[in-house]
């Protein structure tokens, strides 16, 4: 069992140094943070056209990429509030956090590969559920309210013999309940290569399951891996100059976390 949360340790780790999200564009914002250099940058596509998601074409991911820690990097829970609110370009921003989480299974712990997503997470991407449902954004509006749980097909069928009736019961995740809303269709399989989620629940659950350290209020965390959605006609360019206009407000609103901004990059 050690073992186990060592590799899945390690696998975590590894996701969130090298997030390599299928084919997205990548987007990028100049911003500064402390005494670093943070970029939240764009570059052509990769992967994507394997993922079964909606338009993907339109779909860009922003990272951040900062000289302390080479290489793109997610956004920060309170950055990725900031930008998401914008909506000058984006019909949505979504986010994600990988969260490995203890599954209560007959009075024995076993880990599962969670995420905490924002509510738009699967309306934005087009991923409708195969049972049940998926998150609305009502449910990741208030802090801890709403224990609710999507399942990944293989998860399901694995865990529950893919019956219907899954949806309805309670999935035990960090020692607390958790309602069963829907189902994932087999086709998708989250947005990073190399690893599937099992379960998703909403990113307002944040301290619940994150139960050690939790870095949401702290504008220097870099965690949310963030994926926009363009709205119809604006392109890639137009969106990383308003990324330029929005790192520019945040320089000066939150000075002492945002300074020294950087020209936006893109590749």
């Amino acid at each position: 069992m050690e073992t186990l949360r060592e590799d899945l340790r390690y696998a975590v780790r590894m996701i969130l140094k090298s997030p390599l999200l299928s084919g997205l564009a990548i987007l990028s914002l100049g911003l500064g943070i402390g005494a670093n250099t943070t970029i939240f940058s764009v570059t052509n596509a990769l992967l994507l056209q394997s993922v079964p998601v909606r338009e993907p074409a339109r779909l860009l991911a922003v990272f951040t990429t900062d000289k302390k820690n080479p290489g793109f990097q997610p956004l920060s829970h309170l950055n990725w509030k900031d930008v998401a609110r914008d909506g000058e370009v984006f019909e949505g921003l979504l986010g994600y956090d990988w969260a490995p989480m203890s599954l209560n299974v007959g009075g024995e712990a076993q880990v599962v590969f969670g995420q905490l997503v924002s509510g738009n997470y699967f309306d934005l991407l087009g991923v409708r559920a195969t049972v049940g449902r998926t998150f609305g954004p009502r449910e990741d509006e208030v802090p801890g309210r709403d224990p609710v749980v999507v399942l990944s097909h293989a998860f399901w069928a694995k865990r529950f013999g893919a019956d219907p009736k899954a949806v309805g019961q309670t999935l035990t995740l960090n020692g607390a309940p958790y309602a069963i809303v829907g189902v994932t269709p087999p086709s998708y399989t989250g947005l990073d290569v190399g690893v599937r989620p099992e379960v998703w629940v909403p990113m307002a659950m944040n301290k619940q399951v994150r139960t050690g350290i939790n870095w949401y209020e702290e504008r220097r965390g870099l965690f949310v891996r963030t994926v926009g959605r363009l709205k119809p006609g604006v392109t890639p360019t137009q969106a990383q100059a308003r990324l330029s206009v929005i790192a520019q407000r945040l320089e000066t609103e939150y000075p002492n976390e945002n300074k020294d901004a950087a020209s936006p990059s893109s590749r």
